[in-house]
């Protein structure tokens, strides 16, 4: 892939990185959201960025509209093409007011096809940790908490129904601090006999328990 752009570090919520989700496409996508707070500067420069993104995005689809006729003027298509929703939404306090935190979307599908071609072929993030590219059982169950950086790909689209936009297209996530397994501790009482795991390690097994490319230059 060309040069990933890199987020800052950031908390993961219900992260799908590992294993595609294909409640909404059965084709299965990989989708995170990141949520950001923007007193930090280098987030509020990486929002300044998004915005820029999205202001293209209405300026190339206001060009496209007058150059193949569908409006005669710029005048014209500035007023009539839309502004779709930005890839991030602030987080509201009790009262309904916006916070100083932000959540952005990133995904990536599972399934692509090559445009010449017609082939399919499958698409799947790569993921880093502190010591580069983790492959095959190395890469652990990833949830919701986790600390993370993410590359990825914004794309400028325009449609006339939902207006102009950019999305950011996910192509890998450095785990920087991790969260796998459940919540936090509940304190059931000591007056009855548990359940005690085993010294097997969960990532020992195959199974998909998180709940939730090419290489990224982290």
């Amino acid at each position: 892939m060309a040069k990933a752009i890199i987020s800052p570090k950031g908390t993961a919520i219900y992260p799908r990185l590992t294993s595609p989700d294909t409640k909404f496409d059965s084709d299965g996508t990989y989708h995170v959201k990141m949520k950001f707070d923007t007193d930090d500067e280098v987030v509020a420069k990486f929002i300044a960025q998004v915005d820029a993104w999205y202001d293209e995005a209405f300026e190339e689809a206001v060009t496209k509209s007058v150059e193949d006729e569908t409006y005669k003027t710029e005048a014209v298509a500035r007023k009539k093409v839309k502004r779709g929703d930005k890839p991030y939404t602030f987080v509201e306090d009790e009262e309904g007011d916006d916070t100083n935190e932000v959540i952005i979307n990133f995904k990536m599908k599972a399934k692509a096809k090559n445009r010449k071609t017609g082939e399919e072929f499958e698409l799947k993030p790569t993921i880093y940790g502190g010591q580069g590219k983790l492959e095959g059982k190395q890469i652990p169950n990833i949830y919701s908490g986790s600390v993370l950086r993410i590359a990825f790909t914004p794309v400028k689209w325009f449609t006339k129904q939902l207006g102009a936009s950019v999305k950011l297209r996910l192509e890998a996530a450095k785990i920087i601090e991790l969260m796998s397994g459940g919540g936090g501790d509940v304190d059931f009482g000591d007056d009855e006999e548990g359940y005690v795991p085993s010294e097997t390690s969960a990532s020992d097994f195959d199974g998909e328990g998180s709940d939730g490319g090419d290489d990224g230059d982290f």
